[in-house]
């Protein structure tokens, strides 16, 4: 299981119960792989539906199933009854990691990770130019954006990332991490109570990019 999956994600994984335990303890050289895909398909059932309730409501559940049927036929492929290694065991490992896998893969848009890449060069960058944390609008000149689109962009990279099924602690809870100077300029005052709010958030958020 990779690093920075979220520590809820693995104890849910640990409710999941092998149908199959004691089935390789058969006084047998060598099952089929069939038999050994058909014994672990309520596994992995078990196993999507318990990921899919820690999950928000956009985890289709047959999508897990069919991720985690691509672990289980892997395995029941390689498996060699003859290493003295269950096969419970060495299935769960590639069901559970077929799904992370593709949950992984499919946790960002395409475009969000484009995005999220060149904000994190062009902030490395201004902070050598700068000797510190460059400002909203420092980032949004350098990227020949404005603040608001900027911010908006920001708020949104901060959301996908903190709700991911794979968010770490720190992701989500924003610890440690450097401020934002904002730039402050006079506001109309029914404006005021939402630029609190979206600076809080966008100050939070464009924290959370990790230095690299």
């Amino acid at each position: 299981m990779g690093a920075g999956v979220c520590p809820c994600l693995v104890a849910r994984f640990e409710l999941a119960v092998w149908p199959m335990e004691g089935f390789m303890q058969q006084e047998k050289t060598s099952v089929a792989p069939n038999d050994l895909i058909e014994a672990g398909l309520p596994f992995v059932e078990g196993l999507a539906r318990r990921m899919a309730a820690s999950m928000p409501n956009s985890i289709d559940i047959g999508d897990l199933v069919q991720d985690g049927m691509i672990g289980l036929i892997d395995a029941a492929r390689r498996f060699d009854a003859h290493r003295g290694i269950k096969f419970e065991t060495f299935a769960q490992r590639r069901v559970r990691g077929a799904m992370i896998d593709a949950l992984r893969r499919d946790a960002w848009p395409r475009g969000i990770r484009r995005i999220r890449r060149e904000l994190e060069s062009a902030r490395m960058t201004l902070r050598r130019e700068l000797g510190g944390e460059p400002s909203l609008a420092e980032l949004a000149q350098h990227m020949g954006s404005d603040e608001t689109r900027l911010g908006r962009t920001i708020v949104r990279i901060h959301t996908i990332e903190s709700t991911s099924p794979l968010a770490t602690l720190d992701t989500v809870n924003g610890t440690g991490l450097p401020p934002v100077l904002l730039p402050s300029k006079p506001e109309a005052p029914d404006q005021v109570f939402e630029s609190v709010e979206i600076k809080k958030r966008i100050r939070e958020a464009i924290g959370s990019l990790p230095l690299r």
